[in-house]
């Protein structure tokens, strides 16, 4: 029988491998347009959202490089004409303060990001560089998900679910943690937030969707081979 697998992003995804059923935890809102340069020498992007509402609310500002961190959105970039100049090897803020070097110093960079972002890239930018944080859209709580997944989840519903950033894990921390459903983070910052709340979970090595399938495969053969013996 196939695990059954409840992703709780915004973007649906398919594997026949399993039996992915998606219920969004989190939405978004987007914020007021702001005020910035007409130029800038690098624009870098966090997600697919921050690229689609950018374009859309500041189809006006030029800028000579692109830089992206995670291979999804570079390669969504690229579907839509742009070239990324720079993306990290590991897709993480992290990964791309270790890799970018000097490759921004003394240039003035756009990071347009969620309300909600992490501060540590634009810490770091902003020790040698001219950056402008842009805070696109906030994320919502979609509480019609949260509630019927609940339901799926105390009924059995539910083998695993995945949750791909800290806001969905905070979305959800007021209910039902049923302790036969399996759970998956992406990465380290996503588990850190599943650890604040005292909740046991997996991470998967690499921070994709096709990771985690694969992460969950692998444990439910363990799973089956250990109960053979």
């Amino acid at each position: 029988m196939k695990p059954i697998v409840l992703m709780t992003d915004s973007k649906p995804y398919m594997d026949e491998r399993v039996k992915i059923l998606h219920l969004p935890f989190i939405g978004i809102r987007t914020l007021p347009i702001q005020t910035i340069r007409s130029h800038y020498d690098w624009l870098i992007f966090t997600s697919k959202n921050a690229v689609d509402i950018f374009f859309k609310n500041y189809p006006q500002t030029q800028y000579d490089k692109i830089a992206a961190i995670g291979s999804k959105t570079k390669e969504y970039l690229e579907q839509m004409g742009y070239f990324v100049d720079f993306v990290p090897s590991a897709f993480n803020q992290e990964c791309f303060i270790k890799e970018m070097n000097n490759r921004f110093d003394g240039l003035s960079v756009c990071l347009p990001v969620s309300r909600n972002a992490r501060p540590k890239m634009f810490n770091a930018l902003k020790r040698s560089a001219n950056v402008d944080r842009i805070d696109l859209y906030a994320p919502v709580s979609n509480k019609v998900n949260i509630l019927k997944a609940a339901s799926m989840i105390t009924n059995g519903e539910v083998n695993w679910i995945t949750f791909m950033s800290p806001s969905s894990v905070e979305a959800y921390r007021c209910y039902n943690w049923h302790k036969d459903v399996s759970i998956m983070a992406i990465g380290h910052v996503t588990s850190h937030a599943l650890a604040e709340i005292g909740i046991e979970h997996y991470v998967s090595p690499l921070e994709t969707k096709e990771s985690m399938i694969e992460s969950i495969l692998t444990i439910e053969k363990e799973k089956v081979t250990k109960h053979e013996f």
